[in-house]
């Protein structure tokens, strides 16, 4: 049990991502999951950086298709990064305009968090089991025990986990996308979560439904350094586009004042620059 306790308490020895875009990206844990929901059933394969919780996606047609997401013709996905608070880096190519990474979603650094990389919200879950009446679900996945609290807005999340606690050490909160491992306060040792099952959490009102089918410490890594940065899409890009077209549709603008406040924005933000205009 002190070998459990030790890894509770230690932090792990991987180095965190970088806080700016560009950079080498590492992982030191690869984790293969079977997700099934509303709009998504299948496997889906990532690496998660056990310093700072930070998700690798590799394999991003699989887990599109996966996702039921649609192809964007002539575009091919290489990597992603998910941080916390809807934070995303995604790089591949383009026939029109050729290698980008795109930055999307909040301007967050890696300290930003989402609910399961907060501490306070898994404590706040760990200490909503003991209210919680127990599943009546059968145990899916043998040699596992199963807790079920309050999870994200008001949600139910019921979840098993390995009897045997886990020796990887980690000061995150939850290192996975769904499954995963978590920190278990109250027993103070790391624990693998097997199954796990949010209630009425799908768009439909139905369940999310989430199996770990491997969890292994392999090291993978990417350089986004060759990629041009895109910045249209993170949350201050969309509010200054935003800004632009509400200025317009009032009038406060002529066609050619538009037309370079568009050219400015493309510059700034890495998109392709137009060199015609509308007003000819």
């Amino acid at each position: 049990m002190r070998s459990y306790r030790e890894a509770f308490a230690a932090a792990s020895s991987f180095s965190p991502n970088p806080d700016e875009p560009i950079g080498i990206y590492k992982f030191d844990l690869a984790i293969r999951e079977h997700v099934d929901s509303h709009l998504a059933n299948g496997e889906i394969n990532y690496y998660v950086n056990t310093a700072d919780g930070s998700i690798g996606l590799f394999d991003l047609e699989s887990i599109r298709q996966a996702m039921g997401g649609q192809a964007i013709p002539g575009v091919t996905y290489e990597f992603a990064v998910l941080r916390g608070a809807g934070n995303a880096l995604m790089c591949g190519q383009s026939v029109e305009y050729g290698k980008a990474c795109i930055q999307a979603g909040g301007d967050a650094t890696p300290g930003a968090t989402n609910w399961s990389l907060d501490y306070g919200n898994m404590n706040e879950f760990l200490r909503s089991v003991a209210n919680t009446p127990p599943t009546a679900m059968a145990t899916p996945v043998p040699n596992t025990s199963d807790m079920r609290g309050t999870a994200y807005e008001g949600s139910t999340m019921t979840l098993w986990y390995d009897n045997v606690p886990s020796t990887v050490p980690t000061e995150q909160p939850w290192l996975g996308f769904c499954s995963g491992l978590f920190k278990d306060y109250l027993a103070q040792v790391n624990r693998v979560a097997r199954y796990v099952v949010h209630e009425g959490a799908d768009t439909d009102g139905g369940d999310i439904t989430c199996q770990l089918l491997d969890f292994r410490m392999q090291q993978r890594s990417f350089d986004t350094g060759s990629y041009p940065l895109v910045t249209a899409f993170t949350t201050q890009g969309i509010e200054e586009s935003t800004d632009i077209g509400r200025r317009a549709m009032r009038g406060e603008m002529s066609c050619e004042q538009l037309a370079e406040e568009m050219r400015e924005f493309a510059r700034k933000r890495g998109l392709p620059v137009p060199d015609d205009t509308p007003c000819k």
